[in-house]
């Protein structure tokens, strides 16, 4: 009989011990899952930023018309051009156009490659992709001034990187 007293202290030991491996190796895997710390917890590692998002300008769509004759210009800045399209308001006649400027190989710039008439207005679509692959997409409207108005070239206020181009 004693021996069986003395083995059930022992075989509560063994169970006791057992058990809190169990939780400390169950706690441990779990930990291993976790995807971050807890809020309010500081922490050492560095997360990178997402990467921002690419810009979409239209100099000229900032209200300004634009000179009748000339181009229509989609700039993308942090990213690049994936389609653009441009239609008269009138008439949904699709304005034809082409890539101006590129960068390892993809559009940075586009242009309207047929002249535009006087006291116009036109839709422009555009879509931008930055190099992680989210897209930013836009559309604007853009006007051309009446054929006896003077129209300066965009400003750099109104978005545009450079005034117009008549050899765009």
């Amino acid at each position: 009989m004693e021996r069986l007293d003395s083995a059930a202290p022992r075989a509560r030991a063994f169970r006791r011990v057992g058990c809190a491996l169990f939780t400390a190796a169950a706690a441990y895997a779990l930990a291993g899952c976790s995807v971050g710390p807890p809020e309010g917890a500081g922490s050492s590692a560095t997360v990178s930023p997402a990467p921002a998002s690419a810009v979409i300008t239209i100099p000229g769509a900032a209200g300004e018309p634009l000179s009748p004759g000339s181009p229509i210009r989609v700039e993308a800045s942090g990213g690049f051009l994936t389609d653009v399209s441009v239609s008269r308001d009138s008439d949904d006649a699709s304005i034809s156009g082409a890539a101006v400027e590129q960068t390892q190989g993809r559009t940075t710039a586009w242009a309207t490659t047929e002249p535009l008439g006087a006291n116009e207005s036109f839709t422009v679509d555009a879509v931008a992709e930055n190099p992680a692959g989210t897209t930013t997409e836009k559309q604007l409207q853009v006007s051309t001034a009446p054929a006896d108005v003077s129209v300066p070239a965009p400003s750099a206020s109104a978005g545009s990187t450079t005034g117009d181009d008549p050899d765009l």
